[in-house]
């Protein structure tokens, strides 16, 4: 029964050991390599927003070519309008 119990406390000790190494070990790391996580987790902002920015240049740029085309059109129809009335004079004549 001793046995048991000194072999349990062995083991509860062993294992507050390695959890408190580890965990020495883990600040170290985390120190060492806290800015490439940081650097990473910037990175991965900075394209979303490039992603974002891209999106709304693609709107407005699809906005554009509509109201181009819109113009285009209209300045179509004038013109057409126009050869029309100089054809009308030209048939008169």
């Amino acid at each position: 029964m001793l046995v048991t119990i000194l072999s349990l406390v062995v083991v509860a000790a062993t294992f507050g050991f390695y959890a408190w190494r580890f965990s020495g070990e883990a600040k170290r790391l985390l120190k060492r390599y806290g800015k490439i996580v940081d650097i990473d987790v910037a990175e991965a902002e900075a394209r979303a927003a490039v992603e974002k920015a891209q999106a709304e240049q693609q709107a407005v740029d699809a906005a554009r070519a509509v109201a181009r085309a819109q113009q285009q059109e209209q300045h179509q129809q004038r013109l057409d309008g126009q050869t029309r009335v100089a054809t009308e004079a030209v048939e008169r004549l």
